[in-house]
């Protein structure tokens, strides 16, 4: 995401645009991860939810954004013609990126059942790195 609000304020000259989204995005995360803390520690049915299925809720409440996009830059018609032409080597690496994605996000909530809010920010940014 910095990256990209970066090219914009240097190279596309939007300087304003690029640094409202980057504030933007700041603000979602720190709120999300105050109200993960919060709701991990004080909210009986999630307490009682192990790291495996508060990832499973997560990444299944993400899915209607995602495809509510894709459908809108039309890219949903054009995986019939893609998916079909993709090698193995190329499933092998969107399978290696799935279950990398998945340890990282378990591994997120296990987190911060065990520190502060702050500190698993930290740890998360530096994950960046």
């Amino acid at each position: 995401g910095v990256v990209i609000y970066g090219y914009s304020m240097l190279v596309l000259k939007h300087f304003w645009w690029g640094l409202f989204w980057c504030t933007a995005n700041t603000v979602c995360v720190t709120v999300w991860s105050v109200l993960l803390k919060h709701k991990t520690e004080n909210d009986a049915e999630i307490k009682g939810m192990n790291k495996y299925t508060m990832s499973f809720y997560n990444n299944l409440m993400g899915l209607p954004t995602f495809l509510i996009l894709a459908g809108m830059r039309g890219e949903v018609a054009l995986w019939g013609e893609i998916l079909p032409n993709v090698s193995m080597k190329g499933w092998a690496v969107i399978l290696s990126t799935c279950v990398i994605g998945y340890i990282i996000s378990t591994s997120g909530f296990a987190l911060t059942r065990l520190v502060s809010a702050t500190s698993y920010q930290v740890v998360s940014n530096l994950c960046k790195v």
